[in-house]
């Protein structure tokens, strides 16, 4: 596995994705049950952890990948299905599928072509209309991911798995947010923290997670314009690349 891949896999995916989302959550839970029970929950963990340090550092890790998993896969049930955060459906938007072809401006309609132009072979080309419907964008979307990390991986580490990273971390904490904000109710039941104070923390957390939603739809907004643009660009590069070289040949001829 060489550096590139490690950077995706573990820092991109394995800490965007679950650690971090999975641990900052985890952390409010046990603040939640600290703060309701501070004997019962210092005496729990001391019967439960063992002695070393090492891995009781290794056990959170775990709970907190474990607990990361659980999030993501709420988040696919539940925000992930906003159309506002479906790639297909922002895409669409980005190409203005909606809108008559003569409506669009010039750059719009230049992109269609060059998206299709890049992904698919020669002789379809020009059929453009039937590989920008609805049933085939999301198969367009994901193609046109791995022709960047194909012709740039530099171009691609920078502008599509850094955002993609970003997009889903703020997408998975926000149901990490949800969660700490439902924790809080239980403070109504316990009287640990006032209830004027309770509501302001319940409301914070709520909002952070509305706040983590809308900053996840950003990303993936920019995303998707980044896969597009990046397409584009790099078959004109390639179409540029292909005329220098016969008229190279020519030349010689």
């Amino acid at each position: 596995m060489n550096l590139i891949q490690l950077y995706e896999t573990l820092i991109l995916r394995d800490i965007m994705f679950y650690f971090l989302p999975g641990s900052l959550t985890l952390l409010g839970v046990g603040f939640v049950l600290w703060a309701q029970a501070p004997d019962s929950f210092k005496n729990t963990i001391t019967k439960c952890m063992p002695a070393s340090d090492w891995i009781m550092v290794a056990v959170f890790l775990a709970l907190s990948y474990v607990l990361g998993h659980v999030l993501y896969m709420l988040h696919n049930n539940t925000v992930g299905k906003l159309k506002s955060l479906r790639r297909h459906e922002i895409m669409g938007r980005c190409l203005g599928l909606k809108k008559a072809e003569g409506d669009l401006p010039e750059f719009t309609r230049e992109l269609r072509k060059g998206l299709v132009s890049a992904l698919v072979s020669e002789s379809r080309a020009k059929d453009v209309a039937h590989f920008l419907d609805l049933e085939n964008l999301i198969q367009l979307y994901f193609t046109a991911d791995k022709y960047i990390r194909f012709k740039s991986i530099d171009f691609y580490t920078l502008y599509v798995s850094r955002l993609t990273a970003t997009s889903r971390f703020y997408g998975v904490m926000s149901i990490g947010w949800a969660v700490l904000g439902l924790a809080f109710v239980s403070f109504f039941f316990t009287g640990v923290l006032p209830v004027a104070w309770n509501i302001v923390a319940i409301l914070v957390l709520f909002s952070l997670s509305y706040c983590f939603i809308r900053a996840s739809i950003t990303d993936q907004e920019e995303l998707v314009w980044n896969v597009l643009q990046a397409t584009y660009l790099l078959n004109l590069e390639d179409q540029k690349s292909l005329k220098r070289e016969k008229e190279i040949k020519t030349a010689k001829e």
